[in-house]
């Protein structure tokens, strides 16, 4: 993983050594900056490295043949063998760049570069020759990309400075890629030809007597999927062999204990796997209840006993739940810091997410009553399992109100809306601790083969089923793994279970969607 930032013209000192500030807290094993001459204008381009793949750290920008190339990606599939776990994503993305463009057309060698791989990405490269900078983020816009019009700059994060200089960032849409021609103001859209970037349709496919076919397919594709996310994973020189390399987003809930669980298949045996759980004091709901210990929110409760589960189902693996507790003084302290990675996110929502986010990647806490920090560097997220397999109240409603159909209609509404999801978002706020997400169900394997299954077949919502019918094959492959308490847990926004929604009076009555004052 790493930041990227470009700014074209201009720039005042300050802005760009905060941008470069920001970066490097996202990729704190390097950070190398370069200025280029592109027709009357010098670009100013820089880029961090967390390394987390090959031999080394490998620092950015990339140049060769007027070509100059910063990457923020993870490359986890690919067309005719392009994915090689064991090397640099982006020195080998730049490199089949370079040798395609060996005729001249830069736009078709990197349409046809990108083709070849599937996974999180945002990247940027200038073309001297042409005078133009190319950039964008994957289709799901699983990292984070923001764009400034005056001066033209793009980075992973915004800052205080800049904003306060008069730049005015949006998240780069992902609908394609974008070319911005530096001798004049205009900006084309790319045309992506991939079938990486294609667009899925939920089927309508009829359900069959037998789902133990499906269950085999899902058990083995995502269990491939948590394999190349957390295989192969470069340690940090300060890890011992014992330590967590990979740390789990915790709720206790079906997404994130399946994950867990699969994680466990691939992770070698002496290393820990951390389980991080995140409760914040929340002064209007003790208010309101009345409970003696402030950290005793639902997220707790249920990570207690599904850790219990995990451990009871591999009793020689070391589970750490890390308990990462809140105060209300610690979250008004890093309030700013919060608002300020989250930008230009604004509602209060946004917030409430990103809070627990922030504090969940920050990792700082107790297990069994001990002070620990966790030094693990990849963290799984179980963001896409409720888009996918109706888990969400609204799919339920929709079935209630047109049966299939209406579901199938709003299930396809969240695939399709998968890239404006806010994934940037907590790019940003979980990569300012210098962790990487990453997210096994939004593989594009899983999502082909749950998009062709029957309604029927991940999902039972018939009246009786609420809380327990809803992600019908996860629930069915978490009792496969062994994890019965787990499979039978309802759905809950993070935002609640954490408690780090409407954390006092004045936000009590304020709907999520409101800007933040």
């Amino acid at each position: 993983m790493c930041g990227i930032a470009l700014v074209c013209g201009p720039c005042a000192g300050d802005v760009w050594a905060s941008l470069l500030r920001a970066i490097e807290r996202r990729g704190p094993d390097a950070v190398q900056e370069s200025a280029i001459s592109v027709g009357a204008q010098t670009a100013h381009l820089g880029a961090s490295v967390l390394c987390l793949r090959g031999e080394g750290v490998t620092r950015q920008p990339f140049s060769a043949n007027g070509l100059h190339f910063v990457w923020n990606g993870e490359v986890f599939d690919g067309r005719d063998g392009a994915w090689a776990p064991s090397e640099n994503d982006g020195a080998a993305l730049f490199q089949s760049i370079v040798e395609k463009a060996g005729k001249g057309d830069v736009r078709a060698a990197l349409v046809a570069a990108l083709a070849e791989i599937e996974g999180p990405y945002a990247f940027v490269l200038v073309d001297e020759e042409h005078r133009c900078v190319y950039y964008g983020r994957d289709p799901l816009g699983r990292r984070s990309l923001l764009r400034s019009a005056s001066p033209f700059a793009l980075a992973s994060v915004s800052t205080q400075e800049s904003v306060e200089s008069g730049w005015v960032w949006e998240e780069v849409p992902c609908a394609s890629l974008w070319c911005a021609q530096l001798d004049t103001p205009a900006t084309d859209a790319v045309d992506r030809t991939s079938e990486f970037a294609s667009r899925l349709l939920v089927s309508d496919a009829e359900w069959k007597d037998n789902d133990t076919p499906a269950l085999d397919a899902f058990h083995a594709t995502l269990s491939e999927s948590v394999a190349r996310r957390v295989c192969d994973i470069r340690p940090d020189p300060t890890q011992s062999k014992t330590d967590a390399h990979v740390a789990v987003l915790f709720s206790g809930g079906v997404d994130c204990t399946v994950l867990a669980a699969l994680a466990h298949a691939h992770i070698p045996p002496e290393q820990s796997i951390d389980l991080i759980n995140v409760a914040f004091e929340n002064p209007r709901s003790l208010a309101a209840h009345h409970r003696d210990d402030p950290y005793a929110v639902p997220d707790r409760i249920t990570a207690y006993a599904s850790a219990q589960e995990l451990r009871a189902m591999a009793p020689h693996r070391q589970w750490d739940l890390i308990e990462v507790n809140v105060p209300y003084a610690t979250y008004e302290a890093h309030l700013d810091q919060v608002k300020a990675l989250l930008a230009p996110c604004t509602s209060v929502m946004d917030l409430s997410i990103a809070a627990a986010l922030y504090f969940a990647a920050r990792a700082q806490g107790r297990v069994g009553g001990c002070a620990y920090t966790s030094p693990a560097r990849v963290f799984l997220s179980g963001l896409g399992a409720d888009e996918l397999l109706a888990g969400y109240s609204r799919h339920r409603q929709a079935f209630r109100r047109g049966g299939d159909d209406a579901l199938r209609a709003e299930l396809q509404l969240d695939l399709d809306r998968l890239p404006t999801r806010n994934l940037g978002r907590d790019d940003r706020v979980i990569s300012a601790h210098a962790r990487e997400a990453r997210f096994p169900y939004l593989a594009r394997s899983v999502l082909v083969q749950v998009c062709a299954l029957p309604l029927s077949t991940k999902a039972d919502l018939s009246p009786g089923t609420e809380g327990t019918g809803d992600k019908r094959l996860l629930r069915k492959l978490a009792r496969r793994l062994g994890l019965p308490h787990a499979s039978a847990l309802p759905k809950r926004a993070i935002q609640f279970g954490a408690r780090s929604a409407k954390l006092d009076a004045a936000s009590a009555r304020r709907k999520g969607s409101e800007a933040l004052s």
